[in-house]
């Protein structure tokens, strides 16, 4: 956990669109309102992050983007807190190592459009949840 707490501080600056001018970051990595008052996007992408990804990210309900793909060292399930990030839209855990079950986290998530769950060690079923993904367009 104190890895990816020390990676807050040296992550790769994201890149900002036009859609995210009204967004500013205090830290590499970490992008909040323009008022700083919420956290709206983390990108922790091909940062060497190891272990497994701790509660702290949660409850961030502002949290629009969630990026911690490329990190083949981070391990352990998806936190179950997970499910107060409700207007997260972009959620990418691609190409580490995370395993259990996929929980049954993502049904408040009606925003949610690009979910990336691939090149992980995830067992079982998919969630019932995931049938109220209806923005859900990129699996």
């Amino acid at each position: 956990m104190e890895s990816i707490h020390k990676s807050l501080y040296m992550v790769k600056a994201p890149m900002m669109t036009e859609r995210e001018d009204s967004y500013h970051s205090d830290r590499f990595g970490v992008q909040c309102t323009a008022d700083s008052q919420h956290v709206v996007s983390i990108n922790l992408a091909s940062n060497n992050l190891n272990g497994s990804l701790p509660d702290v990210f949660f409850p961030l309900t502002n949290l629009i983007i969630l990026n911690i793909t490329s990190n083949p060292l981070l391990t352990g399930p998806i936190p179950i807190s997970l499910s107060s990030a409700i207007a997260l839209t972009t959620l990418d855990f691609s190409t580490a190592s995370m395993n259990g079950s996929i929980p049954d986290v993502f049904g408040n998530m009606t925003n949610l459009a690009t979910l990336s769950l691939s090149n992980n060690l995830f067992s079982g079923s998919l969630p019932a949840s995931w049938t109220k993904l209806a923005s859900l367009r990129s699996l």
